[in-house]
């Protein structure tokens, strides 16, 4: 692994000849996630749980989600990731990915707590992988491995 890291050209030989496309995609459509929520926060405990009741409520009766995150929505990484947050496991708070992870595609949770506040998700269907996530995927496939092996002297 280190005599990869240290020659860029060893390492690109290598990922090019342990690759495998089809591995690759079929991580990215059984081990990740893509959902967009409405995170209600700044309010009391008791304040936050009901407006988050309430703004599930409006989600359920087909009010437009992304109208509602804009309305109610407190979590500044939505301007970053307005498609949604595409993530595996891991990666988010675990209530939050739990919640996520239960949902099918379209569906909309209950307020969900968290340390941050109360979460209303609604999952969506994978984007096309991203380099991005290409990479950390690949990194998972065929660099950890070899990290794990590794002998350190």
């Amino acid at each position: 692994y280190a005599l990869l890291m240290e020659n860029e050209e060893l390492g690109l030989e290598y990922l090019d000849s342990v690759y495998d496309q089809d591995a690759v995609l079929d991580a990215y459509e059984n081990k990740y996630i893509c959902a967009k929520h409405i995170l209600i926060s700044g309010g009391t405990d008791s304040e936050n749980e009901a407006l988050a009741n309430q703004v599930y409520q409006e989600a359920q009766n087909g009010a437009d989600f992304d109208a509602l995150i804009a309305e109610y929505g407190s979590d500044p990484g939505t301007e970053y990731n307005p498609d949604g947050y595409v993530f595996t496991s891991g990666e988010m708070v675990a209530s939050f990915e739990t919640a996520a992870a239960s949902l099918n595609e379209g569906e909309i949770s209950q307020p969900v707590k968290s340390e941050f506040g109360y979460h209303i998700i609604k999952r969506l269907p994978l984007p096309p992988l991203s380099d991005e996530v290409q990479s950390a995927i690949m990194t998972d496939l065929y660099i950890t491995p070899l990290i794990e092996r590794a002998v350190i002297s």
